[in-house]
C-alpha cells in the first residue's frame, strides 16, 4: 500500500467541489459578526486579535458513519494556556449539536456526556482504541484512555457553534480563504475529534501555509473504509496514532510517520524512535523540554518533520493508567495480509 496524499491539483478540485457544496450567502443567526468577513485581512485580523472567536472550516456529513458533523477551527490569538503545546490555533471535530439532539443552554457548554454514552463518538473518533468503549450488557458507552475532557474545550465549542458564534467557511465567507487564514500560525489539527472524518482538502488546504503543525489520526487502520481511504490522503499532514510496535511498523510501510503513545512501564528511550520532546521524560533526561509550537516534529512525511523517525511519549493525563502495549487485531490482519512480521 502506497501513500496515497493529495497532488496540489486534485486539493483544488476537491475545494472547488466543497464551495459548490456551501455557496457564499449572508451570514445567519449573528449579523453582528458581519463586519469582520469583509476580506480576508479583516477576518484574519479578527480572529488574531480575538475579537472573532473561531471559523467553521466545513459542515457535512462524516466520512466514518455520514452522520452530520463539523470542524472548526479557533484560539488564533495565541493565548492557549496548555503547557505541552503552547499557543496554537486549535482544531475541533464534533458533532452537529442540532441535528445530534444535544442539549445546549444560552452560553453554557453543550451536554455533552449523554452524547458520548450513547454514541461512543463514533462519527467524529471513528474505531479509535482509546475512544468511549461500549459495554456489552448495558449498550452504553464509557470513557476510554483518551486524554480529552470532553465536557470542558469540545463542548464549549459545541456551545458556541450552536450560537452560530463562528463564521462558515463557504457559507458567509469564501473556502478559498482557508489557506490564508492559517498562514503563518501554528496549528494543531485534531485537538479533539479525527480531521480524518471531514474532507482532506480541508485538513490540507489549512496546513498549506502554517509556520509549525501537528496533526494525528487513528483513521489510518479503520475497519471504516471511507475514513481510512481518506486518512492515506492525509499522510503528508498529520501523523498516524500508533499503538504498538506492529502498527508503527504498519503505518509507516504505508508512508505514515507516526507517533506512538508508550504505556508507561516501557522505556522511551531504549529504542529508535525519536522520544516527543515536549514530554516530561524528554525533561527528566535533558534538563528541557520544549513545546509542541516550536517543535513541529509531527508534521506528517512533510513539514517540519519530513524524513525524520517516528516520535513516542509515555501515556500521559488523567487517563494515562488504562494506556497497555497491546496488538491491534486490524493491525495484525493486514500485517498478516501483507506477509509484514509483527
Amino acid at each position: 500500500m502506497t501513500n496515497a496524499t493529495m497532488t496540489q491539483k486534485e486539493i483544488i478540485a476537491e475545494m472547488t467541489r466543497l464551495r459548490g457544496m456551501l455557496q457564499v450567502k449572508p451570514a445567519r443567526k449573528n449579523p453582528a459578526r458581519n463586519r469582520y468577513l469583509a476580506s480576508l485581512p479583516v477576518l484574519k485580523k479578527a480572529l488574531e486579535s480575538g475579537k472573532l472567536g473561531g471559523v467553521v472550516l466545513w459542515k457535512g456529513a462524516s466520512l466514518i458513519d455520514g452522520t452530520p458533523i463539523v470542524y472548526v477551527a479557533n484560539k488564533f490569538a495565541s493565548d492557549s494556556q496548555n503547557e505541552k503545546t503552547g499557543a496554537m490555533v486549535q482544531t475541533f471535530i464534533v458533532p452537529d449539536t442540532e441535528k445530534a439532539g444535544i442539549e445546549c443552554n444560552g452560553a453554557r457548554p453543550a451536554k455533552i456526556v449523554d452524547w458520548l454514552e450513547k454514541t461512543g463518538a463514533k462519527s467524529i473518533c471513528g474505531d479509535c482504541p482509546h475512544a468511549w468503549q461500549q459495554d456489552s450488557e448495558s449498550g452504553k458507552f464509557s470513557k476510554g484512555s483518551c486524554y480529552v475532557r470532553e465536557y470542558q474545550a469540545p463542548a464549549a465549542v459545541m456551545g458556541a457553534v450552536y450560537r452560530d458564534s463562528y463564521p462558515i467557511a463557504g457559507v458567509d465567507f469564501p473556502a478559498a480563504w482557508i489557506a490564508g487564514i492559517f498562514e503563518g500560525t501554528n496549528a494543531r489539527f485534531g485537538s479533539y475529534g479525527d480531521p480524518a472524518a471531514a474532507p482532506a482538502a480541508i485538513t490540507i488546504a489549512a496546513a498549506s501555509k502554517t509556520r509549525q503543525r501537528t496533526g494525528y489520526t487513528h483513521g489510518w487502520k479503520s475497519a471504516f473504509e471511507g475514513f481510512r481511504n481518506n486518512a492515506a490522503k492525509l499522510a503528508g499532514v498529520l501523523m498516524a496514532s500508533a499503538d504498538s510496535a506492529a502498527d508503527q511498523d504498519l503505518a509507516e510501510s504505508m508512508g505514515f510517520r507516526c507517533f506512538r503513545v508508550a504505556p508507561k512501564s516501557e522505556d522511551v528511550f531504549a529504542g529508535q524512535n525519536i522520544v516527543c520532546p515536549a514530554s516530561k521524560e524528554f525533561e527528566q533526561k535533558h534538563g528541557k523540554r520544549t513545546d509542541c509550537a516550536a517543535c513541529g516534529l509531527c508534521s506528517g512525511a512533510t513539514g517540519k518533520g519530513a524524513g525524520k523517525r517516528s516520535v513516542v511519549i509515555a501515556a500521559h493525563g488523567g487517563t494515562a493508567g488504562k494506556v497497555q502495549e497491546s496488538t491491534c487485531p486490524a493491525a495484525m490482519r493486514m500485517l498478516d495480509a501483507m506477509a509484514i512480521p509483527a
